[in-house]
């Protein structure tokens, strides 16, 4: 047994690894298109902008809580610390702009970002607590079903 006890551990320990990564690659490729001037944008990036910056920082937010999902914490705490991440990294999103040529920091931008870092923990929270609860139904029906075999009894899954 204490084989697969350190089996299961080095898997989350690598799934976090990756967790993490994946909220560096977004948040690199943000960083990326906030130092470019903004003549330099594919034409659907600056005319869609505040679509843009809303689902990026959705994704970066839902991406948090996909990184900070550990057993021992609730909800509300993982959704209050990734829009709190997800909202000072738009503050530092929008003063590296200010950096770049033609581009300035814009509270309303800023606005947007913590937007939609607010849906996307709602929503990533929303996520797991729901496959939470089915996961919690499912131990439960299986628990229902063990009993029944056990005293003779008929189960429906009804």
């Amino acid at each position: 047994m204490p084989r697969k006890s350190a089996w299961r551990k080095s898997i989350s320990r690598h799934s976090a690894i990756l967790r993490w990564a994946l909220v560096v690659l977004v948040s690199a490729l943000i960083i990326t298109y906030s130092s470019q001037p903004e003549s330099s944008l594919p034409p659907v990036i600056a005319n869609g902008k505040y679509g843009i910056h809303f689902i990026e920082y959705a994704l970066l937010s839902l991406l948090f809580v996909n990184a900070l999902n550990m057993p021992w914490r609730h909800g509300w705490q993982i959704a209050a610390v990734a829009m709190m991440l997800a909202a000072l990294f738009g503050v530092f999103d929008e003063m590296l702009q200010s950096l770049v040529s033609g581009r300035i920091a814009q509270v309303f931008d800023w606005t947007i970002d913590a937007t939609g870092g607010v849906f996307g923990a709602l929503l990533g929270t929303w996520a797991i607590s729901t496959t939470w609860a089915r996961s919690m139904m499912h131990q439960r029906w299986k628990k229902q079903k063990e009993r029944a075999v056990e005293n003779n009894d008929t189960f429906s899954t009804y």
